[in-house]
């Protein structure tokens, strides 16, 4: 084993060579799979959910990427039997070399508790090193109970119906600890809301280490033109998702710190929901957790990001003074405050540079406040759009550096700066209105937006000057895809969201923030595209 993938955790009297492993779902489903695993460097796998009698419901999955909401969703989900659950690990011991393998195993029959324990028994004669409970797939029962709306839908109560029963889960646990010596890890599910209070039963019914997942049922994106149709390929009908990936990882914080918080310093925490680097592993366990599980990266990335993550993680330790991870694990639980406890300081925004000017205006040999008229075309406010673009006699001539310097370029195209002002100067004529001539005369005296964060977004050369004529509902949307770099009329989103009116403009089209009134909520400074804000504390506890 490459000692730079070693960061050894030890739980329930076994050694994990480090506290990554692969969760419980479709890429621990196969032998294959399982050697691809330890092959990448992960310490763990807890294979994919067996289920006695055969699954009730296994349907092919559907899987969708949703990238404006960071997430990994999927409707339906195949399962193995118990039969091909216990063929799978017994196959898996005879090729993995030190992969710990773990069962993760449900009962749906009628048997009960003793369905649970015969299973169990069934995976500890098959080999498995760990027994993990499954008390938490939202895609069995709960996923029937939740969309019928009526919990005796389901005659079933299986994974999060029954994760969300703390005595039930004791009963079984407690169970299958007199019947089996391996350790028992329960995963619960997050959807009952007392997933602290289950975890603590569990424990004291003998659970040598408790869980949770930060998959959660959801409702899919929904097409406005035909609602009741799918956004998967390959389905027809709408359907509940569950949603796993980035976005749940301050929910799965929230549920591991909840766990140690209510559970103490004693019982090992496996945590899993939206862990995909080293930052996000340190940040779980600085919440409680000492192992951690991940899956849904595993099918969008693969395997073999593992090893960077480990070594990533072992550095951060390192170069922070710290031999392991138990030496920062739980390190939030303690300083976490409840509102009132908080601690919070009168403050004001300000505004560092208020006369600050986007790129397109210092750049125009007028000094045309582009930006300006860009905010005025996208309202449709024609007559203020023609006083701004006094000076654009020039455009049709001009090689356009406004453009060569649109902020949006970087990222995508950018704005049609000159064709917008050709319109202007079209339309006005049409309406009989004189746009005024201008001198000469590049502002010198005024900051210049840099939109840092948008900058570094480039990924092609500028557009080239380009004589395309628009139409009224071309140049209203071409404005509106303006990214405000600069301070003032062409801008002022920061007065537009200030729920406390704090925030006008002066006789000069300059930010004024009104201290008194300010509250330093902060959306301004977390909403200025050019970071030019800035939150003044002035020392004074409130």
């Amino acid at each position: 084993m490459s000692r730079e993938l070693y960061l050894p955790v030890k739980v329930a009297g076994i050694e994990f060579k480090n506290p990554f492993y692969v969760a419980s779902g479709p890429t621990a489903r196969t032998v294959e799979q399982l050697l691809a695993i330890e092959k990448a460097g992960w310490a763990g796998a807890s294979l994919k959910l067996a289920i006695d009698p055969a699954p009730y419901i296994n349907r092919y999955p559907r899987y969708a990427l949703f990238k404006d909401r960071d997430a990994l969703g999927f409707t339906a989900e195949k399962r193995l039997t118990y039969a091909q659950g216990l063929e799978l690990m017994a196959a898996a011991k005879k090729r993995v070399t030190d992969l710990i393998l773990m069962a993760n195993i449900t009962y749906a029959g009628e048997e009960g508790t003793s369905g649970w324990v015969n299973m169990a028994k069934g995976f500890y004669e098959a080999g498995a090193d760990i027994i993990e409970l499954n008390m938490c797939c939202p895609n069995m029962s709960f996923n029937v109970e939740t969309t019928s709306g009526d919990a005796g839908a389901s005659l079933k109560q299986t994974g999060a119906s029954l994760g969300k029963q703390g005595e039930a889960v004791a009963e079984i646990v407690a169970a299958i600890k007199k019947a089996v010596p391996i350790p028992l890890f329960v995963k619960l599910t997050p959807e009952g809301g007392e997933i602290g209070n289950i975890a603590k039963a569990a424990y004291l019914a003998g659970a040598d280490a408790v869980g949770g997942t930060g998959n959660r049922l959801g409702i899919p994106p929904i097409d406005l033109e035909n609602p009741e149709s799918a956004i998967y390929h390959l389905q027809d009908e709408i359907s509940m998702t569950c949603y796993c990936g980035g976005w749940l990882k301050p929910l799965a914080q929230r549920d591991t710190y909840e766990m140690r918080k209510i559970c103490g310093p004693d019982m090992p925490i496996m945590a899993a929901g939206g862990i995909r680097n080293a930052t996000d592993s340190l940040e779980m366990v600085m919440c409680g957790a000492d192992l951690l599980g991940i899956c849904a990266e595993t099918l969008i990335r693969g395997y073999d990001f593992i090893g960077d993550v480990i070594r990533e993680t072992s550095g951060w330790l390192e170069s922070h003074g710290h031999s392991s991870l138990r030496d920062i694990r739980d390190r939030i639980v303690p300083a976490v405050k409840s509102a009132p406890e908080l601690t919070l300081y009168k403050g004001y925004a300000q505004v560092q540079k208020p006369e600050m000017i986007a790129p397109c205006m210092a750049v125009c040999p007028k000094g045309i406040p582009v930006q300006s008229v860009l905010k005025q075309v996208s309202e449709r406010n024609w007559e203020r759009a023609y006083a701004l673009a006094a000076g654009s006699e020039h455009c049709a001539q001009c090689p356009a550096p406004c453009k060569k310097a649109c902020v949006k370029g970087r990222a995508s195209g950018s704005i049609l700066i000159p064709e917008i002002m050709l319109f202007l100067r079209e339309k006005a004529a049409e309406e009989g209105i004189a746009i005024a001539e201008k001198a000469d005369g590049r502002p010198t005296d005024r900051p210049v937006a840099k939109a840092s964060q948008v900058l570094e977004l480039r990924q092609g050369p500028f557009q080239e000057p380009a004589s395309k004529i628009l139409t009224k509902e071309d140049a209203v949307q071409e404005a509106s895809g303006c990214l405000r770099c600069g301070c003032g009329e062409g801008c002022h989103l920061c007065a537009e969201i200030c729920c406390e009116f704090a925030i006008s403009l002066d006789e000069k089209d300059q930010i004024l923030i009104d201290s008194e009134k300010c509250v330093a909520c902060g959306m301004c400074y977390n909403r200025c595209p050019n970071r030019n804000i800035a939150m003044i504390n002035t020392g004074v506890k409130i």
